[in-house]
């Protein structure tokens, strides 16, 4: 192993990066033939994989890229390859084009009324051993709306528009090569363990401050994500599997932190784009007394990425196409009862929950490896083309990315 990262190290000062490129590959393959070293535990070197920008990108080569992870997946950035670190940088520029409400059918809505959003991203993941590796997600969103009237302006006769730019909820996330590609196989795929937790770094709800809640760019809550990664190649062929599970802690909140707008109650989904508390605070949290404390009860979450994808002559261009249905409970309300109480006792408050939510990502993927540490994407995400879809607003969104890395 020593003698034959020396070697390379020593090529890398004679030759050009796409020479060195081939012949790495070529001698960690022979390598691994004889010997069986570690060094070849990855057939493919240039494997990655990022989620979450409107958008995921993972290579199968050095000369090869695809996709997983719609814009509101709760899976983690990772690194799939024989990489110490990779940063991933993109946009995701959204449209809101339709409301769902529990019957399943889609409201397209008035062409007077608009909802855009831009959302810039920052992923960045890093080993911390051989097979274990932590990542940091950092989102940035501007949100757009038009009610009524014609854009331009702050208020337009019987319209308004608003516009507002946040931080949204930070990702801590670790992950853990549970089956490693250690030799090929026809059959058996990579496998990666993850967990994540999202912070409630941006502004939700609750706190918002403007008419249109355009400054809404975080749930309001910790939640906690578990899942997997399942992948395989084969030769111009690829696949991934993707399922996780989230929970979302319960929190206290006072019914003066609750008042927006007002006295608009917290869960009011004042844009109707589904991104509130799923309707949850529409009972109970109305008509109380300033100081009320209301528990707010998320609970839980899920969502499964699948989808194939398409590399021509296994070169640098790769094609893919992914589905990723998502679920989300209704949020649970609860408050002291008539005539006073405590939360400290089911005798004492009354309990009101929202509605679920439903919406399914279709994804259409184009990655190219601009070389071998340097990556570029361009994805389409629409939300109205396959169900379930519940309760929610249906977006359209563009996402582009460029992602570089560093080899160990």
């Amino acid at each position: 192993m020593k003698f034959a990262a020396k070697f390379t190290a020593e090529l890398v000062t004679k030759f050009t990066a796409e020479l060195v490129t081939k012949f790495a590959a070529e001698l960690v393959t022979k390598f691994a033939a004889l010997s069986g070293a570690r060094a070849a535990r990855r057939p493919g070197s240039g494997f990655m994989l990022l989620c979450g920008l409107g958008s995921g990108v993972f290579g199968m080569n050095q000369a090869q890229g695809a996709a997983c992870c719609g814009k509101s997946s709760a899976a983690p950035f990772l690194m799939v390859g024989d990489d110490q670190t990779q940063l991933s940088l993109g946009v995701a520029l959204g449209n809101v084009v339709a409301q769902i409400a529990d019957d399943g059918v889609p409201n397209f809505g008035s062409s007077q009324n608009s909802e855009t959003s831009q959302t810039y991203k920052l992923d960045l993941a890093t080993l911390l051993s051989d097979r274990m590796q932590g990542g940091l997600s950092v989102p940035v969103t501007t949100y757009s709306v038009l009610r009524g009237g014609s854009a331009g302006g702050a208020s337009t006769g019987s319209g308004i528009s608003e516009s507002s730019t946040g931080l949204g909820d930070l990702r801590l996330s670790l992950g853990y090569e549970v089956l490693p590609a250690w030799s090929y196989s026809s059959w058996k795929p990579q496998g990666f363990l993850f967990s994540a937790l999202t912070l409630p770094t941006g502004r939700s709800y609750d706190g918002s401050s403007r008419t249109l809640a355009t400054d809404v760019t975080g749930a309001g809550y910790f939640s906690w994500t578990v899942g997997a990664l399942l992948l395989k190649k084969w030769t111009v062929w690829d696949a991934f599997l993707v399922p996780e599970i989230h929970y979302a802690l319960p929190r206290t909140l006072w019914e003066r932190e609750a008042a927006i707008g007002g006295g608009v109650a917290i869960g009011g989904d004042k844009r109707g784009d589904g991104r509130g508390d799923r309707g949850a605070a529409t009972g109970p949290a109305r008509g109380l007394e300033t100081g009320t404390a209301l528990r707010l009860s998320p609970g839980f979450g899920g969502s499964l990425g699948v989808g194939f994808g398409f590399s021509p002559r296994s070169g640098q261009l790769r094609l893919g196409f992914r589905l990723q249905p998502r679920v989300e409970q209704g949020v649970q309300v609860s408050a002291p009862a008539a005539g006073g109480g405590t939360l400290g006792s089911a005798r004492d408050y009354v309990t009101s929950t929202g509605v679920s939510v439903a919406t399914c990502d279709t994804g259409i993927d184009v990655s190219y490896m601009m070389s071998s540490v340097d990556s570029v994407s361009v994805s389409y995400v629409d939300q109205t083309l396959l169900g379930p879809a519940l309760n929610s607003g249906l977006s359209r969104s563009l996402g582009i990315g460029f992602q570089h890395r560093w080899e160990r």
